[in-house]
């Protein structure tokens, strides 16, 4: 296949026609170009045998059924392959190999432009594979200090939009010493919490297979595993550490009654995981935590959740959970923090992770832990008010500045109140200093400034 992308339009979709429909044609196939696609749709033949489409003037990247060709650093050509889930591709000495399963429908669609997964450029520039029943994307960090040379971080990947994977918290764990192990979940459109299509669990076992070739490099044990995750990925956090006894997890926000959360949220994914959608099939995955928790309860990793006081998943998924913990005596940490809802955890999980694993590896922590939320200027009583949520731990406190028109008014002194208050008079301006810093550590500490001008 010579063709080069040069013009994503309906003529290139032509030439796409001309010059790959010959290689379908035993199926039986009709062809369809909408704009910059180029639809082949057919039934397979199974005498035909396989079809070798020569792809060699390309790189290639392979995420489940959509194949990306690359050239001159840049996306070219994207398939999509649709039908029986035992219709397969694979590359084989520069040649796409498509294997249908005899007698089935199948449809392959090709793109020019509008790809499905939008990353232009070749993804093997920042990410690795590794190939077992399915190929996993992730990205190893080896450790920066000697000392932690056996630790491993597994992170874990929360739900993006369809086919757009991306690798989480990379940026909040650069200046950490441990090894890390970031992992995507490409497997679908959606993914598949890292499990598999159809109870399969082949997802499941390529990614502990790279998670044990990563400790055998390392040379160190599950115990020295520590998995983070944040919704999506705290969940699978906690599945992965439960069921292959890693020694710690960390777990923001997880739907750990995974069926009733697939049910209401994401039907398709459900189906996708386990077959369809009957109350069976959300049973199964609301019991798969609590399975491995009973199955394990003697060789349990150490636990901690996390989940904002706004969240739903806390009523509905950690609470009922932390009680049954509980009920076996099994050690673990439950932070539940105020006011925080689920759609804020990627401007929380940061600082949390700062904050934890900092203290995790005995470091100075670089990041004051604190989040702030619903600052507010209120005018009562003859009196303007400030008032914040500060989600933060016991070592944090706060001080108040206050000025009126830019002369100082007021100090108060560092404590654990969110709320000041002075008299209010009506055509004045005034603003509130607010001085955030640790108790035990008293150089870390941050300053900003909230101003609220008065009606004249």
């Amino acid at each position: 296949m010579k063709t080069q992308a040069t013009d994503h339009s309906f003529l290139l979709a032509s030439l796409l026609r001309d010059e790959i429909t010959p290689y379908f044609e035993k199926h039986n196939v009709q062809t369809d170009i909408k704009e910059t696609m180029l639809i082949i749709k057919g039934t397979s033949i199974g005498e035909v045998g396989p079809i070798f489409l020569p792809i060699e003037f390309y790189r290639y990247n392979i995420r489940n059924r959509v194949i990306e060709l690359f050239s001159a650093k840049r996306k070219q050509f994207e398939f999509e392959i649709l039908g029986s889930s035992k219709n397969t591709v694979r590359v084989i000495d520069g040649y796409l190999v498509f294997n249908f399963e005899p007698n089935q429908n199948f449809e392959v669609i090709i793109r020019t432009s509008r790809f499905l997964t939008m990353r232009p450029v070749f993804p093997q520039t920042f990410e690795s594979t590794f190939s077992m029943h399915d190929q996993v994307k992730y990205k190893f960090i080896p450790a920066r200090d000697e000392a932690f040379s056996k630790d491993l971080i597994v992170v874990f990947s929360a739900m993006g939009r369809p086919h757009q994977y991306n690798f989480n918290y990379m940026k909040s764990f650069k200046d950490h010493p441990a090894n890390q192990l970031f992992i995507l979940d490409d497997f679908g459109e959606k993914g598949s919490y890292y499990l598999g299509k159809d109870l399969s669990f082949r997802n499941e076992t390529s990614v502990i297979s790279l998670i044990m070739n990563i400790l055998h490099r390392i040379h160190a044990t599950p115990k020295h595993v520590t998995t983070f995750g944040s919704s999506k990925g705290g969940y699978v956090a906690l599945y992965y550490a439960l069921k292959y006894g890693f020694g710690e997890v960390v777990s923001l926000a997880p739907s750990i009654n995974l069926g009733d959360f697939l049910i209401s949220q994401h039907p398709d994914l459900l189906e996708y995981m386990t077959g369809g959608s009957q109350s069976y099939h959300v049973y199964e995955m609301n019991q798969l935590i609590y399975d491995l928790v009973r199955e394990k309860r003697d060789e349990m990793p150490y636990i901690h959740l996390m989940v904002g006081t706004a969240d739903s998943r806390k009523l509905e998924h950690l609470d009922p959970f932390v009680s049954y913990l509980e009920s076996l005596d099994i050690p673990f940490d439950y932070h539940i923090v105020e006011g925080v809802d689920h759609s804020e955890l990627k401007f929380f999980a940061p600082q949390y992770i700062d904050y934890y694993f900092s203290r995790k590896f005995s470091l100075k922590s670089s990041l004051l832990y604190f989040f702030v939320m619903n600052e507010q200027f209120l005018v009562e009583n003859d009196q303007i008010v400030f008032k914040m949520n500060v989600v933060t731990d016991e070592s944090t406190e706060v001080a108040f500045y206050w000025y009126m028109n830019d002369q100082i008014y007021k100090k108060t002194p560092y404590s654990n109140d969110l709320e000041t208050k002075i008299p209010y008079e009506s055509g004045n301006q005034y603003r509130v200093k607010i001085f955030i810093r640790n108790r035990i550590a008293q150089d870390q500490k941050v300053i900003f400034n909230r101003t609220f001008t008065s009606e004249t």
